[in-house]
């Protein structure tokens, strides 16, 4: 199965709103209100997922990964084309100084967001 992204944002919404509807379709009891509990726990987890796909459509998060072995770094489609017009052929200076400029903002993003991420985990990556 190919999964894209179009796909895991759909699975995803599809999932988040089979929860809510299955919780809603519960009688209420003390039975219940756990399995509420627990259903809109994961449903919130989903929709977690969803935002940060979104923001790394949207160029907003960069690191994708759990460790340094398997970390990748996102950039946009546009980013990515202003790199490419940078140094590709004879670039023009304002290309050269676009795709310096963008480069210099991947890298910030992805130093602040993996110190972060580096911190939250307790220094453990």
């Amino acid at each position: 199965m190919n999964i894209t992204p179009n796909f895991a944002d759909g699975t995803l919404k599809d999932a988040i709103w089979w929860f809510y509807g299955f919780e809603a379709a519960q009688p209420y009891s003390e039975a219940a209100l756990d399995t509420h509990t627990k259903s809109r726990d994961l449903a919130e987890k989903l929709n977690s997922v969803c935002r940060w796909l979104s923001r790394l459509a949207e160029g907003k998060q960069r690191v994708i990964g759990v460790d340094e072995r398997t970390m990748a770094l996102a950039i946009t489609e546009h980013e990515m084309e202003a790199l490419l017009d940078g140094l590709k052929g004879k670039p023009s200076e304002d290309d050269r100084a676009l795709a310096l400029k963008t480069i210099e903002k991947i890298f910030k993003q992805y130093r602040d967001e993996l110190t972060a991420i580096r911190f939250d985990a307790g220094g453990l990556i």
